[in-house]
């Protein structure tokens, strides 16, 4: 091997250990908006689902292997138990998703930088088995703003709405009827005011969509 050789494999690896030590970091930068979206979230009446959080991994799929979506589903805290024997609430289900992945530029509505996805998710629950959410349901609240071969999105003024397109996907999506949503920068929400304004006060003003 020759000393040009040996240097183009050490800089391939000093760029590897790099870019892992950046992801580390970003997942420490979370950890912490996480942290701060709980507080913030309780002052303003937001009761949470989960935990932490939910997400997709996958060990067949290296696209799995790392986490780039992260979502948050809350309820608000006025909002009546549903009479099934669960802690969810008869209102709709306010999702924080924070989102790193470029990927996002094939999506509607988002940016190729990492984003928050702030979405309304209103349902029918009268007839659906709601009890509570695990992390696997992550696919229930990433593909309603993303699939537009099953869901109507359309935009009004500065935010997107959602609809199933058929009962079918209703029913696949729990008595879905439709999500109000919009996206916005990460980086510049770090801060409570920031999370309380960008965040909360955001969700909070999205309209009913009948």
């Amino acid at each position: 091997m020759s000393l040009n050789e040996t240097k183009n494999h050490d800089a391939i690896g000093d760029n590897i250990c790099k870019a892992v030590s950046v992801v580390y970091q970003t997942y420490e930068n979370l950890n912490r908006f996480f942290g701060e979206l709980d507080n913030v979230g309780a002052k303003e009446g937001f009761v949470p689902l989960v935990p932490r959080f939910i997400r997709w991994k996958s060990d067949a799929d290296p696209g799995g292997w790392a986490i780039s979506s992260f979502i948050k589903p809350f309820q608000l805290a006025k909002d009546p138990i549903l009479k099934n024997g669960s802690e969810m609430r008869n209102g709709p289900i306010y999702v924080v998703e924070a989102l790193l992945s470029d990927e996002s530029k094939k999506y509607v509505g988002r940016k190729p930088v990492p984003q928050i996805t702030l979405g309304k998710f209103t349902f029918d629950f009268e007839n659906r088995p709601w009890t509570t959410i695990s992390v696997s349901d992550h696919w229930f609240f990433y593909y309603p703003t993303r699939m537009q071969d099953k869901f109507d999105i359309e935009q009004s003024g500065e935010n997107w709405i959602s609809k199933p397109k058929n009962e079918k996907v209703t029913h696949d999506y729990w008595g879905l009827k439709n999500v109000v949503w919009k996206s916005i920068d990460l980086v510049p929400v770090n801060s409570r005011e920031m999370i309380k304004k960008s965040v909360f006060d955001e969700l909070l003003s999205f309209p009913e969509v009948k």
